[in-house]
């Protein structure tokens, strides 16, 4: 190797290299040493490592990454870790903030109006950003405010009537849309007669709402109380558990 030259060689752990320079081999007498960062440590007399020198690239040569004096860049100090570390730290909070505001969010169930499906006190997953590109499905789990523009406080319901149909609940507590019978199995139990409501006689849905029901029909307040949801008001879509870890996976 020539003399104005460093070779790294590989070390017993894979992420660590050393850098040697022509016939030095002793762990004191290494100029360098590479991290998995991508970082030199110049090595002092004393054997201590002091300083940092990154690389700003380095060529192969018979299995050693070699690296010229010039193809690093000037030690920097430990203030300007700091600052380093402080920089990534800032965009890291932010790149949280806005995948919180934007993308996913944790919810804890509050009640027991979506049994069986969820239970009291699960922890789940909110999709955000589904909905930013497409429309509720139908039987997908919602969140929504349950005071108006209050994200704090959220009701969580499943959809069952789409925007501009008309939900009927019959005495016998099947549900119909449109005059059609509405195939489904999430209800916890039928549908008692005095519970309803609106949906006793058909309830029309506007052109921008949803209907939308706990899957633990006789204890639940949803549309057939309050009416349709409005699309502007549905926060996005429950879609993973991620607590109790017994009952952890995707919210069907």
């Amino acid at each position: 190797v020539d003399k104005e030259v460093f070779a790294m060689r590989p070390m017993t752990c894979p992420f660590q290299y050393f850098v040697y320079k022509n016939e030095q081999h002793s762990y004191r007498d290494l100029p360098y040493r590479m991290g998995e960062t991508s970082t030199l440590f110049r090595a002092e007399d004393s054997g201590e490592m002091h300083g940092l020198t990154r690389v700003r690239q380095f060529t192969i040569s018979e299995g050693h990454n070699v690296i010229r004096p010039d193809q690093t860049e000037e030690e920097f100090s430990l203030k300007d870790e700091i600052v380093d570390v402080i920089t990534y730290i800032g965009i890291a909070f932010f790149l949280v903030a806005i995948l919180i505001q934007f993308v996913v969010q944790r919810d804890v169930v509050d009640g027991e109006s979506m049994m069986n499906t969820l239970q009291d006190e699960d922890n789940i997953l909110v999709d955000k950003l589904t909905y930013q590109f497409s429309d509720p499905q139908r039987f997908d789990v919602v969140l929504f405010p349950y005071g108006e523009g209050d994200e704090e406080l959220c009701f969580i319901k499943r959809v069952i009537g789409l925007p501009g149909e008309t939900v009927q609940i019959s005495r016998s507590g099947d549900i119909f849309i449109d005059g059609e019978f509405l195939e489904e199995y999430y209800g916890f139990e039928d549908i008692q007669q005095d519970k309803r409501y609106l949906a006793a006689d058909g309830y029309t849905l506007q052109e921008d709402e949803y209907f939308v029901m706990g899957d633990n029909r006789n204890n639940s307040y949803d549309s057939r109380q309050i009416g349709g949801i409005k699309r502007e008001d549905i926060i996005g879509r429950a879609v993973f558990r991620i607590y109790p870890f017994k009952s952890l996976g995707f919210i069907k």
